[in-house]
């Protein structure tokens, strides 16, 4: 938390927060391995940060990943979407879960996985930006689709995507999974001509 700032904190029970303390006056309480991704893609403990940006605003909490002991329901790896400020931009993950809407969503391991999720603004910009860490090659891969533009992104081969918002809400889907599997499920939804 970058000093004079606040956070929102969603607990349904208590729980310790430890909140780790440097000295000197350039200590922070960020994460400096953002940009790094948590674990391989090969694994059953992996993590990716996504960061949407605007001109104007930047919105660094979402993310998607898998834990052995992720829940279907919410648990202590997923995040909550921060109360809106009057302009905002976050991201919405589609989960099962009951309990709210989520913009980092860690699901138990699984050979193959699709998350669905919108990115939401009440801004006119004209291009977004959604960023993620360096995703080394492997047997396993994440790709990302725009579901407007009907655009596949191998995330391993860059760490960006630049999009023109389709109004108040954008759709993506994330495929995760071996070679036969994005073959066999990344498809698009429509055709575009011309």
């Amino acid at each position: 938390i970058e000093a004079r700032r606040g956070a929102f904190v969603h607990s349904d029970s208590a729980f310790t927060l430890l909140l780790p303390v440097g000295k000197g006056p350039a200590r922070r309480l960020a994460n400096p391995d953002l940009n790094v991704m948590s674990g391989s893609l090969e694994s059953n403990n992996w993590q990716i940060d996504l960061q949407i940006s605007t001109d104007m605003m930047q919105f660094g909490l979402a993310g998607l990943g898998m834990r052995t002991d992720a829940k279907v329901e919410f648990d202590k790896y997923d995040q909550y979407v921060p109360p809106r400020l009057s302009e905002f931009i976050e991201v919405h993950f589609e989960t099962t879960s009951e309990e709210g809407i989520v913009c980092k969503d860690l699901v138990a391991p699984k050979d193959h996985h699709i998350w669905n999720f919108q990115i939401n603004s009440n801004m006119e910009t004209q291009e977004n930006l959604l960023e993620w860490p360096e995703i080394p090659l492997g047997n396993k891969r994440l790709f990302l689709l725009d579901v407007v533009t009907q655009k596949v992104i191998d995330m391993s081969a860059v760490q960006s995507y630049r999009f023109a918002p389709a109004g108040e809400s954008h759709p993506f889907r994330i495929y995760f999974g071996n070679e036969q599997f994005i073959a066999d499920n990344l498809t698009p939804d429509q055709v575009r001509v011309g």
